[in-house]
């Protein structure tokens, strides 16, 4: 008697299943050294068959003492945008999502990644990455990131931007809690997350043209349609924290 309920419960799980491999994993890869290493003054971006598809660049102390410039630029170096860094103490209520308006009283100046004892410091403070420096409440960045610290709990970064009409599109990215990938969702209020992306590593590709040395990737993974130059400054960004701070690897 209970065979009809079978069936239905089976038809359930194949239609999740579909519907989970149209999503999962990401099809569209592109990756980035796990080993940072300024060299050429930038970081390359690489697609899947070893061109340089973009580059990530960071000045410290512009236009400024205390704040750093994060440049996003195509594989042939012509900027694409940036934002700029501020750091907020986390010890205080802080915005929970970038729906709410910038507090510039919790604000504090960027600690230099250049000293441990700094660095450490600031990974317990959340970040703002906007990009227009000094960004005020009632002036919107067209770009804006966050990274929420939880202290010893995986942080949660989220970022938003305008999009070619004018609408503001919101994303979060939950980071993981033994390593810095995670997987990226579009939000949506009063609608379900959408998974967009994945941020893995480290690990070894297939020899790359631009990766002679073989060397463990930093590996992002979206969805055709996802928000690519955003998506792959949210990468950028995520490794370079990772990079300076003890408790977000």
């Amino acid at each position: 008697m209970q065979f009809p309920g079978a069936l239905s419960l089976m038809t359930l799980l194949v239609s999740f299943a579909i519907h989970t491999r149209a999503v999962y994993p990401p099809p569209n890869d592109y990756l980035m050294s796990d080993h940072v290493d300024w060299t050429n003054g930038y970081l390359s971006v690489y697609s899947a068959n070893g061109k340089d598809a973009f580059r990530y660049g960071r000045d410290k102390n512009q236009p400024n003492s205390g704040t750093n410039r994060h440049r996003l630029m195509d594989g042939s170096g012509n900027q694409l945008f940036e934002v700029y860094s501020v750091s907020h103490i986390a010890q205080f209520p802080g915005r929970m999502n970038d729906r709410e308006p910038l507090s510039e009283t919790r604000s504090t100046r960027c600690l230099s990644s250049d000293h441990p004892l700094q660095a450490n410091e600031g990974c317990l403070y959340d970040w703002e990455y906007n990009s227009m420096f000094r960004a005020s409440e009632d002036q919107l960045a067209r770009r804006r990131y966050k990274r929420q610290s939880r202290g010893f709990s995986a942080s949660i970064w989220y970022f938003n931007f305008l999009d070619s009409s004018g609408n503001r599109q919101y994303y979060k990215f939950n980071k993981n809690q033994t390593n810095k990938g995670g997987r990226i969702y579009k939000t949506v209020r009063g609608k379900d997350d959408q998974l967009e992306g994945l941020l893995r590593g480290a690990s070894t590709p297939p020899r790359l043209e631009g990766n002679p040395r073989n060397v463990d990737v930093f590996t992002l993974s979206i969805n055709d349609g996802a928000p690519l130059p955003e998506m792959v400054m949210l990468m950028a960004l995520v490794l370079i924290k990772s990079n300076d701070c003890w408790n977000d690897n």
